[in-house]
């Protein structure tokens, strides 16, 4: 558990009515760390004294492949209450696997196949069926126009 210390209004202050100058002590447990890739960054999820589950996400902007794991594990625990409870070890593995994530394979080369002129007015909806599949190959659009077509990936048609 961890207390945080909030300057603003008193839990039991008459709605509207903010007493400026008063602190309020919150006492709050960390749930679980969650990654988001895109763009990179920690989602934490906790609860507050009443057992209410809330989350908060933290922005790793500037996280590359060449960054140094440990100034930003210390640099997270530093700046987040609610992280410095968490394990250094486990937090460090998080960021090395968000950082890793990050690399861009330049290898692989994309080319046009053939271009698809499914409708005449802009789509609205786009979705592919599950890979696996026995037809994981079937693509499906919708569009302005009231129309849908369904694709078969592999051929364009």
């Amino acid at each position: 558990t961890v207390s945080v210390l909030y300057w603003g209004r008193e839990p039991e202050a008459p709605r509207g009515a903010s007493r400026p100058g008063l602190f309020r002590l919150t006492h709050m447990s960390l749930k679980r760390c969650q990654l988001r890739h895109y763009p990179p960054g920690i989602i934490v999820e906790y609860e507050h004294e009443g057992g209410i589950a809330a989350r908060k996400t933290i922005d790793l902007l500037d996280l590359s492949p060449v960054t140094d794991v440990s100034s930003v594990v210390a640099s997270l625990k530093r700046n987040e209450p609610l992280l410095q409870q968490a394990p250094d070890e486990q937090l460090r593995k998080l960021v090395e696997s968000l950082a890793s994530k990050l690399v861009c394979d330049t290898t692989q080369e994309f080319c046009l196949f053939k271009p698809l002129r499914p409708h005449h007015l802009p789509l609205t909806h786009c979705a592919f069926n599950k890979a696996g599949d026995k037809d994981g190959d079937k693509l499906i659009t919708c569009s302005y126009d009231k129309t849908c077509k369904l694709w078969d990936t592999r051929t364009g048609n």
